[in-house]
């Protein structure tokens, strides 16, 4: 609970912010507010960092008013093992959670119950916790979010979902209040931001973490007048009837509208804190999970090799910036490199929750660079999905690609420099990447083994869709 005590300090003397974070709190202090932003396979797509196609304004007044950061990176390549590692702080190989959840045939699996989530964290020290939107984790018994620290849950439990129906793959209808199926008529997008927004009128008055997990802007690609994709029944979808030309044409107009619904919400957000007079002490911290599907119209990433789906930059960097007014300088540009994992401890340290108790988290505390821009130890970061593995420190980054090809690069501070490989100029430092990449691979894969069967992602159990006995339509 230092936080609050730094308010105080700061209007008092105009002590340093580093000074008074080390003063001691006291039991009346309130912590800060943290509402933690994910979009779902997001470009570079904020005309902030970028993106001239089209404008984000609300994006743009936080990341001007905020930190952004120009190296920041998801654990994971695709959904549901960054969403583990950013809740756990920890690699999520040690969840068991290293590839994504599959609404057809995982609806038995999930990330273990005895793992400690930031929102179990938090509400320890009596914060009030929601999750709005996409959880990705597990469905049943304690898996389900209301068991994984969450007071209150709204939203979709599979990968994806149609965003006006809101049907999964399966098909099987996917939008809960809680543990019960009780759909909301809407678009997803808006769901998302009208629940937080009723959150934040009712709890207000008491420290609250929203973990506010957007469906967008992963497909089916749709925006607010779009058709149903996904309808309720065996009904055919909707995109079948469409020839690939079109269905291109298609998407490429829509996606910049599911970028701007996300981006009337940040707005909205923001208006609803300053209705109740607590944005100067709420944290809103915006990510991507991964890269974009594709690069173009349907996610920007610049100059970045790769895509959602693989380990080299344009998969796991990116889009990442922080946003409290008084507390993170305004225009500021944080050049660290940070993790998804990281802001599990950071989050506890900026609230006053102790962790030290917790083993095997992987992640850092970057309060210091929120709050001073001061630079964090250098240390290796890891990735892996599927055979795909890679180390990253400093500059320096070591890939095995999806040839099982091992390439030596090294990165400019915007993440480019994989288009040449440098291991036959640079033999020490490939050499010594190589082995301390392959380390921590064996290390990490025994752990993962046992893992993945205490998550149940060892087994592939068929999900029967709860329109599966009925007639198809007109038979």
């Amino acid at each position: 609970m230092k936080t609050q005590i730094t308010i105080l300090l700061l209007v008092l003397s105009n002590l340093p912010l580093s000074s008074v974070l080390s003063a001691d709190a006291t039991d009346n202090a309130k912590p800060p507010n943290i509402i933690l932003i994910l979009a779902d396979d997001f470009g570079w797509d904020i005309s902030a960092l970028g993106q001239t196609a089209y404008q984000t304004p609300e994006m743009d007044k936080l990341i001007k008013g905020g930190m952004q950061f120009s190296d920041f990176h998801s654990n994971g390549a695709c959904c549901t093992p960054t969403r583990a590692a950013l809740l756990t702080g920890k690699y999520q190989q040690r969840t068991g959670m290293v590839r994504p959840m599959n609404a057809e045939f995982h609806g038995h699996a999930g990330m273990p119950p005895e793992e400690v989530t930031l929102a179990e964290i938090l509400r320890r020290v009596n914060y009030k916790t929601a999750l709005f939107g996409k959880w990705h984790l597990g469905e049943v018994g304690d898996r389900h979010p209301l068991g994984q620290g969450f007071d209150e849950f709204k939203g979709f439990l599979a990968g994806n979902i149609d965003h006006h129906s809101h049907v999964n793959r399966v098909p099987n209808r996917d939008w809960w209040d809680g543990r019960t199926l009780k759909d909301q008529k809407g678009y997803s997008t808006d769901l998302i931001t009208d629940n937080t927004l009723a959150f934040i009128d009712e709890h207000h008055d008491k420290p609250f973490f929203i973990f506010m997990a957007h469906a967008a802007t992963h497909g089916p690609f749709q925006d607010r007048e779009s058709p149903v994709q996904r309808p309720i029944g065996l009904g055919k979808r909707i995109e079948e009837d469409h020839s690939r030309k079109t269905q291109e044409e298609r998407i490429n107009r829509i996606y910049p509208n599911m970028v701007r619904a996300i981006d009337e919400g940040v707005g909205k957000l923001v208006e609803t804190l300053e209705k109740h007079s607590i944005s100067d002490n709420t944290i809103i911290f915006f990510m991507s999970d991964n890269g974009p599907v594709l690069k173009g119209r349907r996610g920007r990433t610049g100059k970045l090799v790769g895509n959602k789906g693989n380990i080299e930059e344009g998969g796991h960097r990116v889009p990442a910036f922080v946003y409290w007014p008084g507390h993170i300088k305004a225009g500021s540009i944080s050049s660290s490199t940070l993790m998804g994992m990281d802001l599990m401890p950071t989050f506890a340290k900026l609230a006053g929750a102790d962790i030290s108790e917790l083993e095997n988290i992987d992640g850092v505390d970057a309060s210091q660079v929120f709050l001073n821009n001061r630079p964090i130890a250098e240390r290796d970061l890891f990735w892996s999905h599927h055979h795909m593995l890679a180390i990253r420190n400093k500059e320096w980054k070591l890939l095995r690609n999806t040839n099982r090809e091992l390439k030596l690069h090294r990165l400019d501070e915007f993440g480019v420099g994989e288009t040449r490989d440098l291991s036959k100029e640079y033999p020490e430092e490939m050499a010594s990447m190589k082995k301390r990449l392959f380390a921590w691979d064996a290390r990490i894969q025994e752990i993962s083994k046992s893992s993945q069967v205490t998550a149940g992602m060892d087994k592939k159990i068929p999900v029967k869709s709860e329109w599966a006995d009925r007639p198809a339509p007109g038979k």
